[in-house]
């Protein structure tokens, strides 16, 4: 009995809830969940984010208007436009003051790619009441280089000292629509460089159906010369319609032989020599050891006998009388460089004198 008595009021209490009131309930959480977001409503954009799709970065200045809307029930103050990345794009036109709702204001801004190449994404934000959070505003583009120049694998970038070289490269153009201005007619090399020039037939592809890509071929000779280290010049390009571009040109003057170690630290205390190993080696053919010159030098040193790409010395260095850095020069056959350089650098501070 005790079981029928507790049953009986949740048979009631289930009985009493109609399906018309659950439904009229439902219905009011709707609508105050409705009524939540509609408060919620501010300033948005008709399209925040605008993809401008396949662009040729030739240095212009890409320019949009973003429509900004207060979908609120109360006006909206904008406060402040800004660009996060002002290097290249720009706020060109902005309207501070209140946007009543259902009002409209405009967002001028621009973008300048330069020559930029790849994905770009460009974000705007607009500040406007506290209580609100910035709208971000973006413009995408895919940025496709107008031009550029490419070295050819193989060419001759690093050249013996006294030899001349050959560079080749490609100059890569594209067009699309009515962007960008094809391949250039002529190219010229500056003072420190040989003769430049096009070489073979223009080739033209199509790259998706869209861009026009056409491809030059040329070279330029690089004189030969005796000082290693970098050396530069300049390629000029002219288009047809007049224009002119420049781009620099680069290599290394390396020495046939160069010496293991390159220098030497030594501490030196008295007019005893201190001999040390060095290793010098050809780049291209082999060549003789004749000697070794200069004050550092010492009469007990004797060139290995025959050609080799490959000497191993035995150097005894008299330092001289004071602490520095003084040069050990070997002297050899090669035709392109007649000695080698050791640097030796003395870090005893005595000041005695070699014994005769």
């Amino acid at each position: 009995m005790r079981w029928t008595t507790f049953f009986w009021p949740i048979v009631l209490c289930l009985a009493g809830c109609s399906p018309e009131t659950a439904k009229d309930e439902q219905t009011d959480e709707r609508v105050e969940v409705s009524a939540r977001l509609e408060s919620r409503k501010g300033l948005i954009a008709d399209r925040p984010e605008r993809d401008l799709g396949v662009i040729l970065a030739q240095n212009q200045i890409i320019q949009h208007t973003f429509t900004l809307r207060n979908e609120g029930a109360e006006p909206i103050r904008l406060a402040r436009a800004t660009a996060l990345t002002p290097c290249c794009s720009a706020v060109e036109r902005f309207t501070p003051g209140l946007v009543d709702p259902g009002e409209s204001s405009d967002v001028g801004v621009s973008f300048k790619p330069g020559h930029q190449t790849g994905g770009k994404r460009i974000i705007f934000l607009v500040e406007s009441d506290p209580k609100l959070p910035a709208l971000q505003l973006a413009l995408s583009a895919e940025l496709v280089g107008e031009w550029e120049m490419k070295w050819v694998a193989g060419s001759d970038a690093m050249l013996p000292a006294n030899r001349p070289g050959l560079q080749r490269f490609q100059v890569v153009c594209r067009r699309l629509a009515d962007q960008g201005r094809g391949a250039p007619a002529e190219v010229s090399a500056g003072s420190t460089l040989g003769q430049a020039e096009f070489v073979g037939a223009t080739v033209t592809r199509r790259l998706g159906g869209v861009i026009e890509e056409t491809t030059r071929e040329g070279r330029v000779t690089l004189p030969s010369s005796p000082v290693p280290g970098n050396h530069h010049g300049e390629l000029s390009l002219r288009w047809p319609d007049g224009r002119v571009a420049t781009v620099p040109v680069l290599w290394n003057v390396v020495l046939p032989i160069t010496a293991s170690p390159a220098g030497l630290v030594i501490d030196w205390h008295d007019g005893t020599p201190i001999r040390h190993a060095v290793v010098i080696r050809s780049s291209d053919r082999p060549f003789r050891v004749l000697g070794a010159i200069g004050p550092l030098a010492t009469g007990s040193f004797v060139p290995p006998s025959g050609e080799s790409k490959t000497h191993r010395l035995d150097l005894a260095i008299a330092p001289g009388m004071v602490a520095g850095v003084a040069d050990l020069r070997i002297a050899t056959d090669h035709p392109d460089q007649s000695e080698v350089t050791v640097s030796v650098l003395n870090l005893s501070t005595n000041d005695k004198k070699v014994n005769p």
